[in-house]
């Protein structure tokens, strides 16, 4: 950096007017390179000067927005291997702030390993799992976490496995049916896969003669927004043409655009949408959507409130910038930025969900008291 700081600095001057953008360019590294001496010359420690440049480099992005952000080589990495197919890798989704494991892919590598929703990840190849998350890139790592039968260490290999981001329906007595999205996941690119896209496994689940839907879009963080508004299209009458499912705004007007989708239910039954703090993007998309177009009941807890579409622009040193590139708006126009606050609150125990996914409805009691809203919904 300091070379090429030095040679712009000689170069520049002789090509740039003083008013021209190029001269006020330099300034503005100058200035920067300036503060950057001074830290290494007064600083009480010794200073790594790459390391300052990379952190100047990640405030700039960060002073954007929460969801705008740049990666290092090792983050870069993770999230190009999430952006593939979502279908490659260890079939587990966690959060690194606790390492709670939040979905395990039924068939993946980790649910082979034995690990299942709620055990806390520990360690990855034997670092701390938050510091180590790149290593999740590694066509095989060692995974530490804790269960309810202790502790427990294996080697895991990544690999191919079949998700369609929703589980099967579960039939929750008087014709009201569970359906759980975890994940919008589009076709995957590897044609002889036997995992259909989100919005063609759910129109393929959906019976007519259901009376009433719990959609459980709970820890939905988002995933494929197109995925997310063919859903939409797929819990709609059939008939109904190009229906605004969302708003798509931007900086750039030219690229804002009206996300739309043809109705192709063939049922109508009546729907409750269970959220929480964990239902974000996409998820909030289509709960807004259907509470929109279909009446839906929206219960549980305020949503997450993430509004923006990031892209990755990959960079020259294999790092890369995570920037949001457009917002979200519901049918009407409105923004979720805050989140989507339920229509009917309902305490919501994360614990009783993540043990609903690993022993089934019963252990989760938001469900019996969804099902309730529906049937009531229905009785309207």
């Amino acid at each position: 950096m300091r070379p090429l700081l030095l040679s712009l600095a000689t170069l520049l001057p002789l090509v740039a007017a003083e008013d021209d953008p190029v001269a006020e360019l330099l300034a503005r590294v100058k200035a920067l390179d300036g503060v950057v001496d001074t830290i290494a010359r007064e600083h009480a420690d010794p200073v790594d000067r790459d390391r300052l440049w990379a952190s100047a480099r990640a405030g700039l992005v960060g002073a954007l927005d929460p969801d705008s952000a740049w990666l290092d080589r090792g983050q870069a990495a993770v999230r190009a291997g999430a952006d593939r197919s979502r279908r490659d890798g260890y079939g587990f989704d966690w959060r690194p702030e606790d390492g709670l494991i939040t979905r395990v892919v039924p068939h993946s590598p980790a649910a082979g390993a034995g690990i299942a929703p709620g055990d806390r990840l520990r360690t990855i190849d034997g670092q701390p799992a938050a510091d180590a998350a790149h290593r999740l890139a590694a066509e095989q790592v060692v995974l530490g976490w804790a269960s309810p039968d202790g502790e427990r260490t294996a080697p895991v290999h990544r690999a191919l496995f079949a998700d369609s981001g929703i589980s099967a329906p579960v039939d929750l007595g008087d014709g009201v049916a569970l359906v759980r999205i975890h994940r919008f996941l589009a076709d995957p690119p590897e044609p002889s896969m036997d995992a259909p896209s989100t919005p063609a496994a759910l129109a393929r689940m959906l019976d007519p003669a259901w009376r009433a839907l719990v959609l459980d879009l709970r820890g939905c963080g988002g995933g494929h927004l197109g995925a997310a508004v063919a859903c939409g299209g797929a819990l709609l009458p059939a008939g109904l043409p190009q229906v605004v499912i969302a708003r798509h705004v931007s900086g750039n007007r030219a690229i804002d655009q009206i996300l739309a989708a043809d109705g192709s239910a063939a049922g109508s039954p009546a729907i409750v949408v269970l959220v929480d703090g964990g239902t974000g993007s996409a998820g909030e998309l289509l709960a807004a959507a259907l509470r929109h177009h279909r009446k839906a009941v929206l219960a549980g807890g305020r949503t997450m409130g993430k509004d923006t579409v990031q892209q990755v622009f990959l960079m020259p040193e294999g790092d890369a910038l995570l920037l949001t590139v457009a917002r979200l708006r519901d049918p009407a126009g409105r923004d979720w930025a805050r989140g989507l606050e339920p229509d009917v609150p309902l305490d919501l125990d994360e614990a009783a969900r993540l043990r609903g996914l690993r022993d089934g409805p019963a252990a989760d009691p938001a469900l019996a008291r969804a099902r309730d809203l529906a049937l009531a919904a229905r009785g309207r």
